[in-house]
């Protein structure tokens, strides 16, 4: 598949990495920031977040080129590039 040029911008990535405090709470920090040219539109907000179970206000479609697999780790689908990897919780 090939991207329109015009359409393509540099995108910052960061990965979600779940953690637990001396308390006993849980929540999510982001990792150190990695780039990536991708292609993003908005999507239908209301379909797709009740089908990634999120209530979200804004959600977007993003199209990167390139050969990818992807395999799923605690519920959690990852895709695995060539260089980098995205899963659907991560900061982009």
């Amino acid at each position: 598949m090939r991207l329109k040029r015009s359409r393509l911008k540099w995108y910052s990535h960061r990965k979600a990495v779940p953690y637990k405090d001396n308390e006993g709470s849980s929540g999510i920090e982001y990792g150190p920031p990695s780039s990536f040219m991708a292609e993003v539109w908005p999507a239908g907000g209301k379909v797709q977040a009740e089908m990634y179970g999120q209530r979200l206000t804004h959600i977007y479609n993003c199209r990167i080129q390139g050969k990818y697999q992807t395999h799923i780790e605690n519920g959690i689908v990852h895709y695995d590039f060539d260089t980098f990897s995205i899963a659907e919780t991560d900061g982009i």
